[in-house]
């Protein structure tokens, strides 16, 4: 994306209704304009349940990462719970994420988030990684490590064992990222680490804002409520055909029955 200049003039009308026009200024501020890119929406699809998608609908998926001791579905919690092995087995063990059908850009600046709840070793960083295919076809790791962030004020502040909270982290493709294999991981990593994922978000830019629906499943939900109420309707319209034609042969046995006692009555008469 391109800076852009920015010119204004003004109109001046006077009393007598001549119109004379100031001369044009030009504001280059808007030059670094692409020097801020704004997120929004949730590039991830399936992303309100865990239990409630399966990995053909998801357009992510996630993985153990080297020396993983649980990576399992919490159902209490709907959430991915991952343990991690303590000591000096593995520094990096952790969880990964990767994506289906988005195209990453070299220098794009993308922000990753997710709610996140559990323990891990204090002495140790809990951080993120980029792990990815670079321009040689061989997988590497991001030369640096992502810290990360909660409520965007740039501290790493731990994590709670009791409630869910969203952590966010911002980062750029590299230089010598093979766009052609489009390989990007995101890896969250720790030793001795016990905690509980849900709702992931990946948007866009590099403000990160509140988790929400992806555009596509809101679409499916908003078909699917249609689909619904209309399956609703034919069953009303079934069941007043239904109960119209049992009040029809009721009024006519009704009917029947008073004519045949009228009929019995006059004839005794």
């Amino acid at each position: 994306m391109f800076g852009y200049y920015l010119w204004t003039r003004f109109k001046i009308t006077y009393t007598d209704q001549t119109v004379e026009y100031t001369t044009p200024t030009c504001d280059s501020s808007w030059d670094v304009v692409n020097d801020i890119e704004i997120g929004g929406k949730n590039l991830l699809t399936c992303t309100s349940s865990i239990m409630g998608y399966n990995d053909s609908q998801r357009n992510w998926s996630w993985k153990s990462w080297k020396t993983v001791m649980t990576n399992a579905v919490d159902k209490s919690t709907d959430s991915i719970h991952i343990v991690t092995q303590g000591g000096d087995i593995d520094i990096n063990s952790g969880v990964s994420f990767t994506t289906k059908k988005i195209d990453f850009k070299i220098g794009e600046f993308y922000t990753f988030s997710i709610a996140v709840r559990g323990t891990y070793n204090f002495t140790d960083k809990f951080i993120a990684h980029i792990y990815y295919t670079n321009k040689e076809n061989k997988e590497v790791y991001d030369k640096a490590e992502i810290p990360w962030i909660d409520n965007q004020d740039g501290i790493n502040d731990g994590l709670s064992s009791i409630r869910f909270q969203r952590r966010f982290l911002t980062f750029s493709v590299p230089e010598d990222y093979n766009e052609e294999v489009n390989n990007l991981q995101i890896v969250i990593s720790c030793k001795k680490m016990n905690i509980l994922l849900c709702r992931p978000q990946l948007e866009k830019g590099n403000k990160p804002t509140d988790w929400k629906i992806a555009e596509e499943d809101l679409q499916s939900q908003i078909d699917s409520t249609i689909k619904t109420m209309s399956g609703i309707s034919s069953l009303v319209d079934k069941l007043n055909g239904t109960i119209t034609n049992k009040v029809w042969v009721s009024d006519i046995n009704t009917a029947v029955d008073n004519f045949n006692n009228t009929t019995i009555q006059s004839i005794r008469d």
